[in-house]
């Protein structure tokens, strides 16, 4: 299941990242970006796994609302933007 895109977020998980996530600047931060949004909106659960961008798989934290639909903070340093696989482990 790829992440939820900006257009589709729920307002606070879209006002949250962008107050305070650099799309730019975000590669490798994505367990500490994750911890951040699930203290600040604790209804979303953080996951670990693997995130697959075409041939590329990396190892990668999101999160998860009760609907079970990513919500991926650092989905940006990915080629694809989030549209990729998620696998939880």
């Amino acid at each position: 299941m790829p992440a939820l895109m900006d257009v589709d977020l729920p307002a606070p998980y879209r006002l949250w990242i962008n107050r305070h996530v650099r799309r730019s600047t975000c590669e490798g931060e994505c367990a500490e970006t994750t911890l951040a949004m699930v203290t600040a909106l604790p209804e979303l659960r953080r996951v670990q796994g693997f995130y697959f961008d075409g041939p590329w798989k990396t190892s990668h934290w999101w999160c998860v609302d009760d609907r079970a639909r990513v919500i991926d903070p650092t989905r940006y340093q990915f080629r694809d933007k989030g549209r990729g696989t998620y696998l939880a482990t």
